[in-house]
């Protein structure tokens, strides 16, 4: 079974994965098959995290348990913590992992992990990022989008 592993971190905004987990939940409603795609956690180790939510969750696997044959993608979902050392493995992960040829997802705060890192990726980000972090773009290629709850935010503000 094809794998998507997602990393779990303290401090993760655990509603940026909600729409891709929702999707590929759908996966055996709508395909009307047994599913090809599996999601699995994990953790730099075992040990449970909170979320910026206070959601306690537990990681199904340590980064080291990743079994990379069966690696359809890595998702870094957004978090307080991205600036920490303590995430260096995770983003030379990424980093083999887009060497592989392997999708590689960031969200928010992954994003300027990996751009301050000088990552040079395609990514498409949401027009505040680019407010917040006007550097950005020196590093990564840049696909401008806006999503709905952006608009929203920035709207508000």
């Amino acid at each position: 079974m094809k794998t998507i592993y997602i990393y779990l971190l303290d401090s993760m905004a655990e509603w940026e994965i909600g729409n891709i987990l929702q999707a590929v939940s759908m996966e055996k409603a709508v395909r009307k098959e047994e599913p090809e795609y599996q999601v699995k956690t994990f953790g730099l180790t075992r040990n449970p995290v909170k979320t910026i939510g206070g959601l306690r969750l537990i990681p199904d696997l340590s980064i080291d348990e990743i079994i990379e044959e069966d690696m359809v993608a890595l998702l870094l979902p957004g978090g307080e913590t991205w600036s920490d050392k303590m995430h260096d493995e995770v983003l030379d992960k990424a980093e083999e992992t887009l060497k592989k040829g392997t999708v590689v997802g960031a969200i928010c705060g992954a994003t300027l992990a990996i751009a301050e890192r000088g990552y040079s990726i395609n990514i498409s980000i949401p027009v505040i990022l680019l407010i917040i972090c006007p550097t950005f773009q020196k590093h990564i290629k840049v696909t401008v989008t806006m999503w709905t709850h952006w608009q929203f935010l920035i709207k508000i503000l």
